[in-house]
Parts: C-alpha cells; structure tokens; sequence
C-alpha cells in the first residue's frame, strides 16, 4: 500500500466519527502511530478504537496536541474548537480525512464509490462483500459497520479500493465535498435529494455536487446510476469518455429487476442485463430498495469480472449493515428493529419494507430526527412518510453539529405537518419515556422500529430485554 507511515504520527481530531475510527484503525495498521479526540464519543467508533488498541482523549485540550507530523480534521469539529485553534497557531499540518483516503490509496488500481442520498452504506457493504467472497482482497471504508465483515473497514490489497461517497463538506476548514477527492473508476448514485440543508439549501446545489462527482470519474471509468430516482437520470450525459449504465426497477433500464417476491428470509429477484435474462437471485435483506442496492453491487461485480455465481452465493449470504433494518430480537409477539433512517425518503421506504414483511402486525415507529437546520429545510416532506405505520413517537431533535441551532426546528414541527398521517403520531421528548412509554403501550404481535442516529441510550436493546424477560404474551 501507498503511503507508509513508519515513525509518522496522526492525530485524529474527531476521532469517533465512524469513518474516522476506520480510517484511524487502518493508518495503525499501515504503520502510522496514531492518536486523537473527540467529545462524549460512543460505540461503535469507540469499541473499534479500543479493539485497536488506539488511545484517544474524551474530551477537547489544548495540552492533547503533542508534536504530530498530521492532524486530520473530522468534520464535525467547528472553528471555535480549542484543539484546532492549538494546531493552527503552532502551524502544523491539517488535512481532513477524505484527503488523507486519496493520499494512503493514490496507487490503487479500482477505486469504487457509491454515493447517493440513500443506500450507500449498504451498498459499499455489498460490494466488499462480494470482492471478499470473490477472493479479490478489498480495501473496504464504510459509514456503518458490515455484519460480514464485522467491522466499518478492511484492509486488503491495493487494487481495490471500496469507499462511501459522502457530498458533505471535507471540515470545516474545507468545503469541498468529501467525495470530491477520491477520483473513482467506478462511481455509483442512487439518488439526489436535498438533504444536508446547512451545506445546500437548494436542490440545485446539491445536484451540482454530484455533477462535478461524476466529472472526477478516471477517463473510460463508469458511472453506474439508479434509473429509479428521476434526478439522477440528468447524468446520463454528464460525460463522453466514460461508460455511463442505469440500473433499477424501472422498464429500460440496462440493468433490470422484477418478479420481486420475499419468502423465507430472502429477497428473491430476476435480472435482466441489456434486454436479456442474466440470472435468478437471492438477497439477505428485506425491502424493494435493498433489492436496488443489489442490482448496483450486481452491476459493479460483472464489470470487474466476477463470475455470476459467486456474485450469486455472497448476495444469498450478505447479512447487512449496522443500523440498516438490523434485528435486535425477535420472539412470537414482538419484533425488534434498529435502523439509521431519518431523511423523509428513507423514513418512508423503510416503514413500508417492514409494512411488506410484517403484514399483519402493528407496527411501531420510534424517530429520533437528526439536525435542526435539515428538519427545518425538509419539513414538507414529512407529510406522508409515517403512513405505513400504526404509531409513531417522535423524540427530541439530535443536534449533532448543530447545538447552538436549536432554535431553528422543534420536533414537534413533525408531529404539526403529520397531522393527517394514517400512523397515530405522539411527541416524547427523551428516550427513558419512550422506553417507559413503549413498555405500557406495546402489545402483542408488534413490530417497534427504532430509527435513530445516536445510540438513543440502547433503548430498542433495553426494551427488547425486557419484553423477553417478563413475557409479552401476558399483556392484555
């Protein structure tokens, strides 16, 4: 690999953010001594850490900075921070942590990047998967933690290079998009959306962003695009000296699925590839949209080579990722499950992937919205997303980088739009009520769908145990 780091030292300010604890975790494992800090960080990132054995600072002070060779900036870390504001007086390196991936892989031969405002880590996750079981030894860079890999990231061979494409600005000292820097030979967007509302407020901005993404293509690379999200479709003709092919479930599409059904704990799907049938196959995880991410993983691993039946046997055994319509437990009455949905597109197309599973159940939705400045921004887009639910509690907003904008949306705001929503909406403002709130309220035969960003204090884990413990079905 490139970019050895024998006697070198990062300092990784922000060092819990997922990637970042990955990225952290591969540059020890390149040769960097590492170190860093981060503000009341939590698992996973820190589990991670500590299995890597790097030693981190909870908390921010100037005395942490010693005399690294590079500080990388995450970029939830503001200007005001005590540590930056250390390291920029005493003039030593900064780089943010998309650039440090395009300097430790400048030599890789594939570099692969899904990107989109939907599916990407779940993607990233399938095509690593695939190259793993296909023997093609990835490096693989997730927002999330793979259940194959068991792990955010992997460290392979330099030929490939599996990375999530993030359009959020690089730090706060860097506005460029992060995946601006990465210079794919195979690109991949699922979907253009507004989101990140404090970076793009407008949608044209946004769209802009993955315009100059698909500019940064290699020369004869490819861009792979869901032909299932209007938007993305204005790409087609973005370049002349790359392949450009569509995927998804609608007619035309050069890489087609249909006769979706679910049975048996797998998502069954046939492709067709150009116009002609290509194969039968089997996913891991629910829901129509999952069966789009696998067509782009299909997609990616046919380009690169890869035998039909080995794609076909790791799809049958990809387990997901963290977060991603992950299942905390399950007994008779009562299903549990955690998910990281919480742009209004994402809410939506989840519910109705457990709608479509659980038919008959009633199914609760516990949301925990994520930043002020993107409820604010998209608060129209509420309006129907909770339809294919029965009940759904709407928690405090997670401020995130946003503490000091807690002025600009309330939850509640939600609760005003949805209105009319089929789903029995209620604002619960903390996480012990809703916990307390679900234990007198859940009833048997239920499915409770956590959609949070942070951990939410492990209350669909809590409350999974003690369902269990006391025995659902005694409920009346």
């Amino acid at each position: 690999m490139s970019g050895k780091g024998e006697h070198q030292e990062l300092y990784f300010l922000g060092i819990s953010g997922v990637l970042m604890s990955s990225l952290a975790c591969i540059a020890k494992k390149m040769g960097y001594e590492v170190t860093g800090s981060d503000h009341h960080a939590y698992p996973p990132a820190t589990t991670l850490l500590e299995s890597n054995r790097i030693d981190f600072f909870d908390g921010y002070s100037e005395a942490n900075i010693q005399s690294p060779d590079m500080v990388v900036l995450g970029n939830h870390i503001r200007k005001n921070n005590v540590e930056l504001n250390a390291v920029l007086s005493r003039g030593l390196k900064v780089v943010s942590f998309p650039e440090l991936i395009a300097q430790l892989f400048s030599r890789s031969k594939e570099i692969i990047v899904p990107a989109g405002a939907h599916g990407k880590s779940t993607i990233t996750s399938m095509i690593g998967h695939v190259l793993v079981e296909a023997a093609y030894d990835p490096t693989v860079l997730i927002g999330a933690v793979s259940k194959n890999l068991g792990s955010s990231f992997r460290i392979g061979s330099d030929r490939y290079l599996v990375v999530e494409g993030d359009e959020y600005t690089s730090s706060c000292l860097d506005q460029t998009p992060k995946f601006h820097y990465y210079k794919p030979s195979i690109g991949i967007i699922t979907s253009i959306e507004q989101d990140h509302v404090d970076v793009y407020d407008t949608y044209e901005k946004q769209f802009q962003a993955y315009e100059v993404f698909s500019e940064t293509i290699r020369k004869d690379g490819l861009l792979l695009l869901c032909a299932d999200s209007g938007g993305v479709l204005a790409l087609d003709q973005v370049r002349e000296d790359i392949r450009i092919q569509t995927y998804g479930l609608s007619p035309g599409c050069d890489w087609l699925a249909y006769d979706m059904a679910y049975s048996e704990g797998k998502n069954h799907f046939k492709v067709d590839r150009m116009g002609a049938f290509f194969g039968e196959f089997a996913l891991g995880i629910p829901g129509r949209h999952n069966v789009q991410n696998a067509l782009a993983a299909i997609a990616v691993a046919t380009n690169i080579g890869i035998p039909v039946p080995a794609v076909q046997e790791a799809l049958n055994s990809f387990s997901g990722v963290g977060k991603r319509f992950e299942l905390i437990g399950k007994t008779d009455d009562l299903v549990v499950i955690n998910d990281y949905a919480h742009h209004p597109t994402a809410i939506e197309k989840t519910l109705e992937a457990v709608r479509s599973q659980y038919p008959e159940s009633t199914i609760w939705c516990v949301y925990e919205p994520h930043t002020f400045t993107r409820v604010k921004g998209l608060l129209p887009m509420y309006k129907d997303v909770f339809n294919a639910a029965d009940h759904a509690i709407v928690s405090d907003i997670f401020a995130a980088r946003e503490e000091s904008l807690s002025d600009a949306a309330h939850a509640t705001d939600i609760l005003k739009v949805c209105q009319d929503s089929r789903a029995e909406m209620i604002y619960i403002p903390r996480k012990e009520e809703v916990l307390e709130y679900l234990l007198d309220n859940v009833r048997p035969k239920s499915v409770v769908i956590f959609m949070t960003v942070s951990d939410f204090g492990n209350t669909a884990g809590k409350f999974f145990a003690f369902e269990k413990e006391r025995g659902m079905g005694q409920k009346k």
